[in-house]
C-alpha cells in the first residue's frame, strides 16, 4: 500500500495514476531552458536521452514524451507565426517600395480648389417672428396645400369603400386629428381610448375636448394620402411599396428644400425611425441605438443638421444599375439636387469609394469621406501594414482624388476631392478636421431626422393599418417618439 501511495496505482480499467509527489519529481528532473536546445532536429535525441534516464524520469517517460511533442508543435507554430510576421514586416516598407508596387496611384500634387465651402450658410427663406412657436414652424411644412390633400384623399377613400356612417372630414377636423396623433407621442398610455377616459389619471383633457373618440376612430378608419385606384399591382416593375404615403413624402421633401437656403457644406447619412409593428420595409440594425424600424437616408446641413432631403429605404431595387453599390446609388440620388453648385458633401465609409468621388466631381460636387480599406480601386498603401506614429500621414493621388492615411489611435483612411495634395501637414489637418466635423453633423442630422419623422411614423401606422379589421395598430401610441424640440404645452396649441 505504501508503494501505491508514493507512486500511484492502477484502476480497474488499466489506467495508471501517479501521485503528486511523483509528478513533481518528474517535472523537476526536466532540463531547464538553458540546458535545452531549440533545434528541432536535436529534440528527438533529447527525448531518447530522457527516456533512458533512471529514477522518477522513467516512471513518467510516456508523459514526458507527449509533453515534448506538444512543445515541438508549439515551437513550430511559433516559428510559422514569426515567419508570417517577418513577411508582414517586409511589406511594411518605405514609400519608394509601395510606389514600385503601385501603378495607378502616385504622389502627383493636386492643386487646391479655389472654392469657399462656408460661403453660403443655412438660413430660412421666410424669416420667423420672435412670437412664432411650434404651430407656425409646423405649418411651414404641413401647409394648406398638404392639408387639403389629406382631406381630399380621406374623403375619396371613404367614398370608394362606402364606409358606414361617414361624414366628410373638414379642414378643422384634419388639423385636430393630426394634433391628436402628436399628443399620442407625448403621452405614453397603454390604449388610445384612455385619452377619453373618465379616470382623471389617464384622461388628457385637450384631446378629449378636441373631438369625440368615435369621430377620431372614424377618421382613422378612412385616413388616406393617395388614391388606391391608381396604385400599381404587386409584381409590376414600377411597383412602389410606399405608394400609400408617396405624395406626403414628395411634398415634405419639396418643402424642406423650399423653406431654407441650400448651404454649400452638407452631409449624407442614415437614420432610423423606431417601429416594432409589422411591416415589409422594417429593418433590423443590431449595432444602432434604434435597432428596429424604418431606415431613412438623409441629406442634411453639416452645421445645424437641418434635413434638406430624405428617402426611406424599401429594400433591394429590382431595376438597380449593375456594378453600382447601394451606397453610391444613395449619394448620387440625394446629391442630384445640388448638382453644379460647387458644394462640399461629406459622408462615412459605408458610402465611399473612389469611383463615387469621381462621379460627384464630374457633377461639380466636391466630396470628403472616410473609406474602408477593402474597397476596390484604393492604393496598395491602404492594405499595407503601417509603421506611422501618431500624427504622421501618407498620401497618394489619382485623377482628382487624394487618398490620405493618417495615424490617430489607429489608421484613419480618408478620400477627398475638395482639398489639394501637399507634402506638408495642411492636407492632413484639413481633411481630418472636415471628417470630424462631418461626424458631428451626422449626429445632429440623425437627431433632427428622427424628431421630424415622429409624425411620419404615426401616419405610416394609419395608412398601413391591418386590412382585416381596418383598425389602428395597437402599438401606435407606444412606439411613437416624443419630440425633443418642444414641450407638451407648446404642442397643445395645435389641438382645436
Amino acid at each position: 500500500m505504501a508503494a501505491n501511495v508514493n507512486q500511484g496505482g492502477t484502476s480497474k480499467r488499466g489506467r495508471v495514476y501517479r501521485t503528486s509527489e511523483a509528478v513533481l519529481a518528474a517535472l523537476f528532473s526536466l532540463p531547464s531552458d538553458s540546458e535545452s536546445n531549440d533545434d528541432l532536429e536535436e529534440s528527438d535525441t533529447e527525448h531518447d536521452d530522457r527516456n533512458s534516464d533512471a529514477g522518477t524520469g522513467n516512471v513518467l517517460s510516456n508523459v514526458v514524451d507527449d509533453d515534448d511533442d506538444d512543445d515541438d508543435i508549439l515551437y513550430t507554430l511559433a516559428s510559422d507565426v514569426s515567419e508570417v510576421e517577418s513577411d508582414v514586416d517586409e511589406h511594411d516598407t518605405s514609400d519608394a517600395d509601395s510606389d514600385a508596387e503601385e501603378s495607378d496611384w502616385t504622389k502627383t500634387v493636386i492643386k487646391p480648389i479655389d472654392v469657399d465651402f462656408d460661403a453660403i450658410q443655412i438660413v430660412p427663406k421666410n424669416a420667423f417672428l420672435p412670437s412664432d412657436g411650434p404651430h407656425e414652424f409646423f405649418s411651414k411644412f404641413f401647409d394648406i396645400e398638404l392639408m387639403e390633400l389629406l382631406v381630399q384623399q380621406t374623403n375619396l377613400y371613404a367614398k370608394q369603400n362606402k364606409l358606414r356612417n361617414w361624414c366628410d372630414v373638414t379642414m378643422a377636423e384634419m388639423n385636430a386629428f393630426l394634433a391628436i396623433l402628436i399628443a399620442i407621442g407625448l403621452h405614453q398610455i397603454p390604449q388610445v381610448e384612455m385619452f377619453w377616459s373618465t379616470d382623471p389619471l389617464f384622461r388628457v383633457q385637450p384631446v378629449a375636448d378636441s373631438m369625440p373618440i368615435k369621430r377620431f376612430k372614424k377618421i382613422l378608419q378612412g385616413f388616406h394620402v393617395s388614391d388606391n385606384s391608381k396604385a400599381l399591382k404587386h409584381g409590376d416593375p414600377q411597383y412602389d411599396r410606399l405608394h400609400k404615403v408617396r405624395p406626403l413624402l414628395q411634398k415634405l421633401n419639396k418643402e424642406f428644400q423650399g423653406q431654407s437656403v441650400s448651404s454649400t457644406s452638407q452631409s449624407i447619412d442614415e437614420a432610423m425611425i423606431l417601429f416594432k409593428g409589422r411591416s415589409t420595409i422594417k429593418q433590423y440594425m443590431p449595432l444602432k441605438p434604434v435597432k428596429r424600424g424604418y431606415k431613412v437616408w438623409a441629406r442634411c446641413d453639416s452645421t445645424t443638421g437641418y434635413v434638406y432631403q430624405f428617402d426611406i429605404y424599401t429594400g433591394k431595387a429590382e431595376d438597380q444599375q449593375a456594378g453600382v453599390g447601394l451606397g453610391s446609388r444613395v449619394v448620387l440620388s440625394l446629391g442630384e439636387a445640388i448638382r453644379d453648385t460647387n458644394s462640399h458633401l461629406t459622408f462615412d465609409n459605408f458610402f465611399a469609394s473612389h469611383s463615387l468621388l469621381e462621379d460627384l466631381y464630374s457633377r461639380n460636387i466636391y466630396a470628403t469621406a472616410t473609406v474602408r480599406t477593402n474597397r476596390k480601386g484604393l492604393p496598395v498603401l491602404a492594405t499595407q501594414k503601417t509603421s506611422l506614429q501618431k500624427g504622421e500621414f501618407k498620401w497618394r493621388s489619382k485623377q482628382h482624388t487624394t487618398y490620405l492615411q493618417w495615424m490617430d489611435t489607429k489608421p484613419v483612411h480618408i478620400m477627398t476631392t475638395a482639398f489639394g495634395s501637399s507634402e506638408g501637414c495642411d492636407v492632413c489637418l484639413h481633411c481630418y478636421s472636415k471628417w470630424c466635423f462631418c461626424v458631428s453633423a451626422i449626429i445632429f442630422s440623425v437627431t433632427v431626422t428622427v424628431n421630424f419623422c415622429n409624425l411620419i411614423s404615426m401616419v405610416f401606422c394609419c395608412c398601413y393599418r391591418c386590412k382585416e379589421n381596418k383598425k389602428m395598430d395597437p402599438q401606435l401610441q407606444y412606439h411613437a417618439q416624443q419630440p425633443s424640440l418642444s414641450t407638451r404645452s407648446e404642442w397643445g396649441v395645435l389641438i382645436g
